[in-house]
């Protein structure tokens, strides 16, 4: 049997999936690289001839984007600043809100638990525009609007990041619990201590999409924060109040960079990502 199997080759399906994430692979390749070779040419040899390979190579471009981009007077020191501590707390937040929500509504059996369920899976049906605008009205009721304490909208749990770790918490055995509660632990304890690290596989991975959607968003700033410009909402207001007059070598050479983050962070945990254990802790 093993010799008749190894005669068939590699199977159909498995060579139309390989040639399908092929070209997949490839159509997010093509704009990368044309971007990188964007950023290496003159401006005027950006309006003349898109396809013409740079000659010379113009690496200053890198070093200039430092200095030429800002919006409103924020330079591109500032918009750094700005999306580290919005990325980062725009991650940790939800992620620890979603988690201790997700956990509570699925091992406690309150009315309210249920409630809490429906009402995030409902927000999940709701438009992102069609809920921006009363969003922004809470916004700006609680304090939060153009201040950095809008990132504590963040507690607000609700959607899929909810629902996968509701998920996630159901398949975590209440065994743990209750022979902790049985040598005198309280709920807290038995939350942080027991029940919280048994979620630390989706938690990394959720932090991971979280942090690198965060950093990328520019509506989010631009809506809720429109006096701390971020990289994405910075160069995105560049660009639409120079019109044509935006030196677009430059600004490729600035949006490469805002890549460089992310890309690090992937290939740092990349191996932790494919050998993530999503399973629970008891065995029998």
């Amino acid at each position: 049997m093993s010799r008749v199997k190894a005669k068939k080759g590699v199977p159909i399906p498995m060579i139309i999936a390989s040639v399908i994430f092929g070209i997949y692979a490839f159509s997010l390749a093509v704009p990368v690289v044309w971007g990188l070779i964007m950023s290496l040419k003159e401006p005027f040899d950006y309006f003349t001839d898109q396809l013409a390979f740079p000659n010379p190579l113009q690496f200053s471009n890198y070093v200039q984007a430092f200095k030429e981009l800002e919006a409103n007077g924020t330079g591109v020191g500032v918009m750094l600043f700005n999306s580290l501590w919005h990325s980062i707390g725009g991650t940790i937040i939800p992620v620890f809100a979603c988690a201790t929500a997700g956990y509570v509504c699925a091992k406690y059996k309150y009315v309210v638990c249920r409630v809490y369920y429906w009402t995030a899976l409902i927000a999940m049906i709701i438009p992102l525009f069609g809920s921006m605008a009363s969003s922004l009205k809470l916004s700006m009721a609680l304090g939060f609007y153009d201040s950095p304490l809008t990132l504590l909208s963040g507690y607000m749990a609700v959607g899929h990041n909810f629902i996968i770790f509701y998920a996630f918490s159901k398949g975590v055995d209440w065994g743990y619990a209750e022979s902790a509660f049985i040598d005198g632990a309280g709920h807290a304890r038995v939350f942080f201590q027991i029940m919280l690290p048994q979620l630390t596989s989706p938690m990394i991975a959720m932090s991971l999409t979280v942090f690198i959607s965060a950093w990328g968003d520019a509506q989010g700033p631009l809506v809720y924060l429109p006096s701390y410009p971020t990289l994405a909402s910075g160069f995105y207001e560049y660009q639409q109040i120079s019109g044509r007059n935006a030196n677009f070598p430059v600004l490729f050479a600035g949006l490469l960079m805002t890549a460089v983050p992310i890309i690090a962070l992937y290939i740092a945990f990349q191996d932790k990502l494919m050998s993530l254990n999503m399973s629970g802790g008891l065995k029998g």
